[in-house]
């Protein structure tokens, strides 16, 4: 758990489904995956590994489908993202919980 300007944000390599304080607005970032998991737009979770920041950044349009385009892509496509970004797509999510303990 780390707190970036102000924000708490769970940190692991994996996908979670829920974390720690998530129903309090705790964002979740993660990897692994290589951006073959669809993004979850009731989940305050986003893979930010640097495959899938290059399909979000360089191809928009395929992001949340679970396919990796390799066309199209550049070197610099491939970067750590930004908090700032993060924080843009973050806006665009409606957060649900799905445990027990409500919003």
């Amino acid at each position: 758990m780390v707190e970036v300007n102000g924000r708490l944000i769970w940190l692991s390599h994996y996908a979670h489904r829920t974390w720690n304080r998530a129903h309090y607005g705790t964002w979740h970032l993660y990897g692994h995956s290589h951006h073959s998991l669809p993004d979850d737009p009731h989940s305050l979770s986003l893979d930010v590994g640097v495959d899938a920041t290059a399909v979000r950044l360089g191809r928009p349009d395929v992001y949340g489908t679970g396919v990796v385009p390799d066309d199209g892509l550049k070197a610099e496509d491939y970067r750590p993202v930004h908090f700032d970004e993060i924080a843009e797509l973050m806006k665009a999510k409606t957060f649900r919980p799905v445990d027990h303990h409500g919003s």
